[in-house]
């Protein structure tokens, strides 16, 4: 999965996983493309997977690190 949303969307993402024949626990990956709250919020649904994570951050509108 790429990133998971902020911590509000919980729910519409387990509803939203069996559309794709997905249960929660059938994400072993999670690639989280940087630390704003809105792209990692909902971790803690995924606590079987591997989280691999970006490490850039946008400074003064420029993305840097990628």
């Amino acid at each position: 999965m790429l990133d998971c949303c902020d911590p509000w969307n919980g729910t519409q993402i387990i509803q939203a996983l069996p559309k794709y024949s997905l249960n929660y626990d059938d994400i072993t990956d999670l690639i989280i493309t940087h630390g704003h709250s809105d792209h990692w919020g909902n971790l803690s649904l995924f606590q079987q997977a591997k989280i691999y994570m970006g490490d850039d951050m946008a400074k003064d509108g420029i993305y840097e690190g990628i």
